[in-house]
Order: structure tokens, then C-alpha cells, then sequence
């Protein structure tokens, strides 16, 4: 399987060291023979075509994250310390290293191990990531600490919006927020669970707009008057208990990481930093239709 990745690579990388422009890439020496069955000949060629036409591009992004992670990263004892521990917990999970090999699809213990190591750089480079676009994610995703007080005209009646002043004026006269909420809100509603301080980011879902909206513009912490929702059928109390982005670093970075999008938006930033360019115009098709954001190139 391994030897087989390196023959991919290396027919990618004669056609990508040969510019072929805005043009189907050929390989200098596409007409090597790679093997035979029968009278049947497969070429350097059909190779490679049969890599970009049915592979889709998912080998090249691998093999482009792995450059990106490997020019980013040096592999520091640290690295390769813990790049072991994961081995060793791989391998445990079989019977030995001969079945742990076979199974993973490796010839040798090597060539795990470099996965290994590459996988952790990976990771670290997720933080490295954050910390050099820290003030641009700040910006992006705004987060801050807040809990979110409901009351609806279908469980509060018709009189909820006065409800939800009588919420706020409590709130105002200092009883705490659990308090209130224990008051005016039914503990095992859904809505009950945003009674609880949580991280806010302009990604968070389960936001009706009107609190999105008064979050956009807040700037320091306190409470919101009553807001109601385009309906007009159900009224927020927000507070908001903090927006000090230093207090919220540890949160706010443990959120990042656990983004579906954070490593897509590191190696789209890495490519672009790495001048990623892909000079076969089908290859450049595939990528820009199933891998749009990793496409960096003018």
C-alpha cells in the first residue's frame, strides 16, 4: 500500500515539476510500462489518469496537508516522545505488531511511525495555527460567556412579555440568574439549558436572531432589556457575564479545536502561505469542486 502511495507521488510530482500550465499534465515518460497482465501494458500514464480522474483530488490534499505539516513542524524529540506513546497504544489494540501492520494497511513498523509522528505534528500545528491567527479568530468568532433567559406565549400565556419584565426587573434588584430561571422557566424545557453560562460564538446555533443581533453589539458585560423574537411570540432576558478574551483564552482555544472546520481553515491558511499551486487543469477542476477552500491559487 505504501509503495504504492510513493509511485502515486512521484507520478504527481514529474507532472507538477513540469508546469504543465492551464493544460492536461503528460508525463515525460508516460509511456513506461509499469506492468503487464496478459497483453494488457499499463502505462505511467494510465496511471495517473486513472489517479486524477477516480481519485477525486483526496490524494493530493493529503499529500499537500502532509507537506504543509512537515514544513511547519519540525519533529522534535517531544514530538517523536509522544508520537511513541500513541504507537504503543495502536499496536496494543491488537495482537502483535505483525497483525497491528497488516491490518493498518503498513509494510513496516517505520511507516506507521512516521504516520504517527505526522498525525501528532498535525495536531500541534492546530495550536500553532491559532496562536499566529489569534486576533483574526477573535474577531471572527467574538466569543463570550453569556445565559439566556426565555419566556414564550405558548408556556408563559399571552401576558409573557410582561412576564419576561418582571424576569428582568428581578434580575436588576440582584436575585441570581438560577434563581430567576427556576421562577419563570420550566427546568426540563430545552430552552432551560441556555440558563446556564456557556461559551457564545457568532457560529452557535440554537440563537434566535434578535439575540444574536444584541450580542453582535455588545461591548461589555451586563443585561439586555426584554427582546422579541420577529414573531413576536417569545421574549429573551440575555446577560452576558463575561467578554475578557484573556479570562477566555483557555475556552475559547479548547472550542477552536474541537471545530469541524478548524483544520480545514489551518491548512487552507498553510497552503496559501506555501504558494500550493496546481498546474493541471483537470486536477485544479476536481480540487476546486470537492476541496473549494483548499484551492489557494489566483
Amino acid at each position: 500500500m505504501k509503495r504504492l502511495t510513493v509511485l502515486i507521488l512521484s507520478v504527481l510530482m514529474v507532472c507538477l515539476m513540469a508546469g504543465c500550465g492551464n493544460a492536461s499534465g503528460k508525463l515525460s515518460d508516460g509511456n513506461k510500462v509499469l506492468f503487464q497482465v496478459g497483453k494488457n501494458k499499463v502505462t505511467k500514464n494510465d496511471f495517473y489518469k486513472v489517479m486524477r480522474d477516480y481519485d477525486a483530488g483526496d490524494f493530493i490534499i493529503k499529500q499537500a496537508a502532509k507537506a504543509v505539516v512537515n514544513a511547519e513542524m519540525e519533529t522534535t524529540d517531544q514530538i517523536k516522545a509522544d508520537a511513541k506513546k500513541q504507537f504503543d497504544e495502536t499496536i496494543a489494540e491488537y495482537d502483535d505488531l505483525k497483525t497491528a501492520l497488516e491490518k493498518l494497511g503498513y509494510e513496516s513498523e517505520e511507516e506507521l511511525m512516521e504516520d504517527v509522528i505526522d498525525s501528532v505534528k498535525a495536531d500541534l500545528l492546530i495550536d500553532k495555527y491559532i496562536e499566529e491567527n489569534w486576533d483574526n479568530l477573535v474577531s471572527k468568532y467574538a466569543p463570550l460567556k453569556i445565559r439566556v433567559l426565555t419566556l414564550t406565549q405558548a408556556d408563559n400565556g399571552d401576558d409573557f412579555k410582561a412576564t419576561a419584565a418582571n424576569a428582568l426587573a428581578d434580575l436588576k434588584a440582584g436575585e441570581t440568574f438560577d434563581a430567576v430561571a427556576g421562577k419563570y422557566m420550566d427546568e426540563k424545557s430545552d430552552a432551560y439549558k441556555q440558563t446556564r453560562e456557556s461559551l457564545y460564538v457568532t457560529t452557535s446555533s440554537g440563537y434566535d436572531n434578535v439575540v444574536k443581533d444584541y450580542l453582535k453589539e455588545v461591548t461589555t458585560p451586563g443585561l439586555s432589556e426584554v427582546l422579541t423574537n420577529s414573531a413576536g411570540t417569545v421574549a429573551y432576558v440575555v446577560q452576558v457575564t463575561n467578554n475578557n478574551i484573556s479570562q477566555l483564552k483557555d475556552e475559547f482555544t479548547a472550542h477552536l479545536k474541537g471545530l469541524s472546520t478548524i483544520s480545514e481553515e489551518m491548512y487552507s491558511f498553510y497552503l496559501k502561505k506555501h504558494n500550493f499551486t496546481l498546474y493541471d487543469i483537470d486536477l485544479y477542476n476536481i480540487i476546486k469542486q470537492n476541496y473549494q477552500s483548499y484551492l489557494v491559487q489566483d
